[in-house]
């Protein structure tokens, strides 16, 4: 760094100094004047811009203010109107020593260190023990600092593994409780599944459509629906919901397939025609004998068999359909 007056750089033999007021850096040469520094009210060495900057202030500052000519003519008017006994005699150079003395003493006063106006530590420590109304030694004491042992922080951090550690075991008895309780009810609803496919009510179904429907829908072998219940029942997993309402449907279309299979066999069967022969020759008897029924009723008993073993084609299908848990129409129920 160089001088900011004469810019000499700065070594062994040229010291750097700080002007007291502007705070930049100069060499001996250049702080020589002697100034009263407003700022720290003493003297000391400061450059040449300082030196003429703190003299034009305090000659502009000394330099007396001639009054207005308006108010010189009003004192004078004062005076005027004022008794002769009554004005105030001029002060001599006593007075006027006495209030330049005064002004000097205040002026000495404003320019004293501020750092002896500063309150110390003690002062500050007996001013917060008077307010919180303690002894002044509880806040001069040094602060006590406590310091763990080794054997502490192991204990600390063993405590805080096992606490981890017991949280994790509380965390997994938990899942394993949640895990077991929905295996157990999985499980029972596919007990209950097999046992509702195991236990389908047809005894007294069988035993009507044996002699009505000649067996035809008694005698189908396990569909494919009832195999994949099965199936899935024995397996650890679940049918998909898709999978099993294709299967629904495709169950129900083989039911009415049968269906209509066993009525177009009920309508060929020689027997059931030679029964139906046999009620139509009585039912003529009957109406040479009374000549006043229509021939109209042979056909209508007929058809009235037909429609009987037709219904009950229907209610066996009926029957299949709500054992499977569909509607009418094939799909699966709510």
């Amino acid at each position: 760094m160089s001088c900011t007056g004469c810019s000499s750089k700065f070594g062994l033999l040229t010291r750097e100094h700080s002007c007291p007021n502007c705070q930049f850096s100069y060499c001996g040469k250049c702080l020589k004047t002697t100034v009263l520094v407003p700022k720290l009210g003493k003297q000391h060495k400061v450059c040449r811009t300082c030196c003429e900057t703190i003299n034009r202030t305090t000659a502009s500052k000394t330099e007396e203010i001639e009054p207005p000519a308006a108010l010189q003519k009003r004192m004078e008017a004062l005076n005027k109107q004022q008794p002769q006994g009554e004005r105030s005699a001029p002060r001599g150079d006593d007075g006027s020593s006495l209030r330049i003395e005064e002004i000097e003493s205040r002026l000495q006063k404003l320019r004293q260190d501020t750092k002896d106006v500063i309150p110390i530590q003690a002062d500050i420590e007996e001013r917060l023990a008077k307010l919180k109304e303690v002894d002044v030694s509880y806040y001069r004491q040094p602060p006590i600092t406590v310091y763990a042992t080794d054997a502490e922080k192991a204990s600390s951090l063993f405590a805080e593994v096992m606490h981890k550690v017991a949280i994790d075991r509380r965390r997994a008895q938990v899942i394993k409780a949640t895990t077991d309780e929905m295996e157990r009810r999985l499980r029972l609803l596919r007990d209950l599944s097999r046992d509702s496919v195991d236990s389908s009510p047809q005894e007294s179904k069988e035993e009507q459509s044996s002699n009505v429907v000649g067996g035809a829908l008694a005698t189908t072998q396990p569909t494919e629906l009832r195999q994949s219940v099965l199936t899935a029942s024995d397996s650890k997993e679940d049918p998909p919901v898709d999978e099993v309402a294709r299967l629904m449907s495709e169950e129900m279309k083989a039911a009415h397939e049968a269906a209509k299979k066993g009525v177009d066999d009920l309508l060929k069967d020689k027997e059931l025609m030679k029964e139906l022969g046999k009620i139509k020759a009585k039912k003529t008897s009957q109406k040479k004998e009374d000549d006043g029924e229509p021939d109209s009723d042979d056909s209508a008993e007929a058809d009235a068999i037909v429609a009987k073993v037709l219904e009950e084609a229907k209610l066996e299908e009926l029957g299949e359909l709500q054992e499977l848990g569909l509607d009418e129409g094939g799909e699966v129920g709510s």
